[in-house]
C-alpha cells in the first residue's frame, strides 16, 4: 500500500490539470497514489487525468452532485487510507522534491507545510512568494492562537498525519478546510514550516477559490458598516474553533473571552476588555501578521477619536 495519498478535487480542470498531473508523475518519492473526486466537470477533465494512469496510482471518483470546493476536499480526505496524506489543487505545479523534503522534515508534527511560488495564468514566474504577497511570517508552532486573525498554512502545501483525520472531518462551514486542518494539527502535535518553495502556484481570476470568494462578494449587501463585519467575521472564525476537540483548555479559555468582547463592542467607544486581551496576548495571537495588531485596533477597535493616534 502507498505510503500518501495525494487528494485532488477537480472541477472543470482541464487547461492546467495536465501540468500538474506530469509534476507528480516526475516526483522524487514514488510511493504514493492520487485520489481524485471529480464535482461534475463538464469539460475533458477526467480524460486527461486517465491518460496518467500508467504512470502512477490513480482513483477517480465523480460526485453525485457538485459540493463545492471544501465539501469536495472533505469528501476526497475521507476516502484516504494513507500514512500520510497531502492536498493538493488541480492548476498548481509541484516542484519534484515536495514529498521528499516534506516526509523527510515532518518528524513527530501532524502537520507540515512549505512556501509557494507565484506565477501567472500562462505559467510565467510572478517573482514573488506567497509569503511575500500576504506579508506574513510562515511559522512552526503547537498554538491555535495565531490562527485566530490570520493563518499561513495553504492546504496545497501541506502535508499531514492520518492521526487527524477523526478530529477534522466534517470541516466546518465558516472557515476553509485549511485553516481547520492548521488548528487541529497544532493541538495535537505541532505545525511545521519547511522554508522552502516547493509549488508553483498559479494566480487565475477562473481559480475554484478566487470564484467561491467573488461569489460570496456578490451575496453581501452593498452598505457593511467595517466595523461590525470585522467583530461578526471574527467570531465566525472564533466559533468554528472552538468546536475543535483538541484545544488545550486555556486556549479555549481565552477564544471564548474573546468572543465574548468581540459580541459587545462598541460602535464609538473605546473597549478595554478587548484591547486588554489583544494586548496581553499579541505575541501569539498576532505571530503571523504583526501589523494585523495595529492595523486592528487603529480601524476598528477604538474609536473615531483614538486610533489616529496609533499609526501602522
Amino acid at each position: 500500500m502507498a505510503i500518501v495519498s495525494i487528494v485532488m478535487p477537480t472541477y472543470n480542470g482541464e487547461k492546467y490539470i495536465a501540468q500538474q498531473l506530469q509534476s507528480l508523475s516526475e516526483q522524487t518519492f514514488k510511493d504514493f497514489k492520487l485520489i481524485v473526486t471529480d464535482d461534475n466537470s463538464s469539460d475533458n477533465t477526467i480524460s486527461v487525468i486517465k491518460q496518467f494512469k500508467d504512470k502512477f496510482e490513480i482513483k477517480i471518483v465523480k460526485n453525485e452532485k457538485n459540493l463545492g470546493y471544501n465539501k469536495n476536499f472533505e469528501k476526497a480526505i475521507s476516502l484516504a487510507d494513507t500514512e500520510y496524506i497531502a492536498m493538493c489543487d488541480q492548476d498548481d505545479i509541484w516542484h519534484k522534491d515536495k514529498l521528499s523534503l516534506l516526509l523527510e522534515n515532518i518528524k513527530e508534527n501532524s502537520l507540515i507545510y512549505a512556501n509557494s511560488h507565484l506565477i501567472d495564468e500562462d505559467g510565467t514566474s510572478l517573482g514573488i512568494s506567497l509569503s511575500q504577497k500576504l506579508k506574513s511570517n510562515f511559522i512552526s508552532t503547537h498554538s491555535v492562537l495565531p490562527f485566530i486573525y490570520a493563518n499561513c498554512v495553504s492546504g496545497h502545501a501541506s502535508l499531514f498525519k492520518k492521526e487527524l483525520i477523526p478530529y477534522i472531518l466534517p470541516f466546518p462551514k465558516k472557515i476553509y478546510y485549511d485553516l481547520w486542518i492548521a488548528v487541529n494539527a497544532a493541538s495535537l502535535n505541532g505545525v511545521k514550516y519547511l522554508d522552502k518553495d516547493l509549488v508553483d502556484y498559479r494566480q487565475h481570476v477562473n481559480s475554484v477559490v478566487t470564484k467561491e470568494k467573488l461569489n460570496k462578494k456578490k451575496d453581501k449587501p452593498k452598505r457593511v458598516n467595517k466595523r461590525e463585519k470585522l467583530h461578526t467575521d471574527s467570531i465566525d472564525t472564533i466559533e468554528e474553533i472552538l468546536k475543535s476537540k483538541l484545544l488545550k483548555e486555556d486556549e479555549r479559555k481565552l477564544l471564548e473571552q474573546l468572543k465574548l468582547e468581540h459580541s459587545t463592542y462598541g460602535e464609538n467607544w473605546i473597549n478595554p476588555a478587548l484591547f486588554s486581551l489583544l494586548n496581553k496576548n499579541k505575541n501569539k495571537i498576532f505571530a503571523i501578521s504583526p501589523k494585523t495588531y495595529i492595523k486592528i485596533l487603529r480601524k476598528y477597535y477604538f474609536s473615531k477619536y483614538t486610533y489616529k493616534y496609533f499609526p501602522i
